[in-house]
């Protein structure tokens, strides 16, 4: 790269994405979770003193609880299957309209011109996997409830708890459920904006980004932080802990890409401002149109 270049601002994750994206989440876990603990509470009920009664010589409440619990689960599961499609395709949409609106934005005010952007294969690519990810995330959420939901029930029933007890220890699943959909969303709300403005800066011409650093993370990652102004190839990342990483992509990371444009582009964008003739305005469009169809 060459030594003069300008940098675009860094492309942020959307705030208002992310807190209807977190809401649409937990509001499914607490659905789900409301829907099973009222079955599950009142199965027990019914079969707590038989439990009792027979658990020392006969294992058939234990066993007709947990099959009666499969079978409601699998119920929710493939509800939550169903939803996991919609909510993934309708998180992708966004955030790659929120990308490519803060992306595009970025560049055209270093360029002084607006810069187009269409679908490329590129983004496709990027968007497919982000909705593949957010699918299986998503679908996890009910695995693992139902997963915990079983281990507790079977415990309640072999140490005699009564339905208070049990309560309790799905109340504490739900949390955890609940705990996991706001990670989801606040983690693939980074991730896709980091994956699709990479692609997007990349199908624009840029080969390099800026990593910056998040100053509002709680606790940010200290070799992050040192790694703010550093500038990274977008086709390979920067090597930071002994891996090659981009910035939004380790969980929890808020850290961010800005576009690098060098060398003859700063010339370009000079020129664009003073409404001369720009003989390199040709070769960007080459690449541009080279990134697009490749």
């Amino acid at each position: 790269m060459s030594a003069g270049f300008k940098t675009g601002r860094a492309v942020a994750a959307n705030a208002g994405l992310r807190d209807r994206y977190r809401r649409m989440l937990t509001d499914l876990a607490g659905e789900m979770h409301k829907s099973a603990a009222y079955w599950i509470l009142a199965e027990y009920k019914r079969q707590q003193p038989r439990a009792a009664a027979l658990l020392a010589t006969d294992a058939s409440p234990a066993r007709t609880m947990i099959e009666a619990l499969q079978a409601q689960s699998a119920r929710w599961r493939k509800h939550m299957d169903e939803k996991a499609e919609e909510y993934a395709l309708w998180f992708a949409a966004r955030a790659n309209s929120a990308a490519t609106a803060a992306t595009k934005q970025s560049l055209s005010a270093v360029a002084g011109f607006t810069v187009g952007m269409q679908m490329s294969r590129t983004v496709n690519n990027t968007l497919q996997a982000v909705i593949a990810e957010n699918v299986s995330l998503i679908r996890s959420i009910g695995d693992v409830y139902f997963r915990d939901v079983e281990r507790a029930v079977l415990t309640s029933v072999q140490r005699g708890r009564d339905v208070a007890g049990l309560a309790d220890e799905l109340e504490k699943i739900a949390s955890v459920s609940r705990d996991k959909a706001v990670l989801i969303a606040v983690d693939q709300n980074q991730k896709a904006t980091s994956e699709i403005s990479r692609a997007r800066m990349a199908d624009s011409g840029c080969v390099y980004g800026r990593w910056r650093s998040s100053r509002r993370a709680r606790h940010p990652r200290q070799s992050h932080q040192e790694a703010d102004g550093e500038i990274f190839p977008l086709a390979q990342g920067l090597m930071i802990d002994g891996k090659l990483t981009f910035p939004g992509m380790e969980i929890n990371c808020g850290c961010r890409t800005e576009p690098v444009v060098p060398g003859y582009e700063r010339k370009m964008i000079d020129w664009a401002k003073e409404g001369r003739e720009n003989p390199y305005l040709k070769e960007w469009q080459a690449r541009r149109e080279e990134r697009k169809n490749g």
